[in-house]
Formats: C-alpha cells, sequence, structure tokens
C-alpha cells in the first residue's frame, strides 16, 4: 500500500500513472513546503508515477493558461 503525506493532486490520470500539481509561488518557494512537494514527488516516482508540478503566480489569468495547457499537453502526449 503507498502511502503518501496529505496530497490531493490538481490533475490525475490513474490509469496512465501521472499526476499534475499546480501551485501559487508564494506558498511553494518556502523550504518546508518545497522539502514536502520532493519528498511526495519522490515518493509517486518511485512506485511508477509521473509528476508534473506547475508554479504560477497568482492570481492565474487567463493569458498566464496558455502555456499552462501547453504543458499538460505535453505531459500527456497529447497534440
Amino acid at each position: 500500500m503507498l502511502i503518501l503525506k496529505a496530497t490531493y493532486p490538481d490533475f490525475c490520470w490513474a490509469q496512465q500513472k501521472k499526476a499534475v500539481y499546480l501551485y501559487g509561488n508564494p506558498v511553494h518557494q518556502k523550504n518546508k513546503a518545497e522539502r514536502c512537494d520532493a519528498e511526495i514527488d519522490e515518493l509517486l516516482e518511485l512506485h511508477g508515477w509521473k509528476v508534473l508540478r506547475i508554479p504560477y503566480d497568482p492570481p492565474l489569468t487567463q493569458e498566464m493558461l496558455q502555456p499552462i495547457v501547453v504543458q499538460l499537453r505535453n505531459f500527456l502526449g497529447v497534440a
């Protein structure tokens, strides 16, 4: 059984074992959050998952979503 710290990816494709986390830079640039994120990534990757973390500076605008959508499509292998 895989036990992780409290974590809920923003997007998850269980059959493909892919997880995506969107996170605001002000929160996740702190040392404790960075360590926790790295531990979660490591645990998921040890179990065959691919993890994509997409940082952004809030507020998330329509213009900022365009490159995020491109990253998601590339991560999923969608043309």
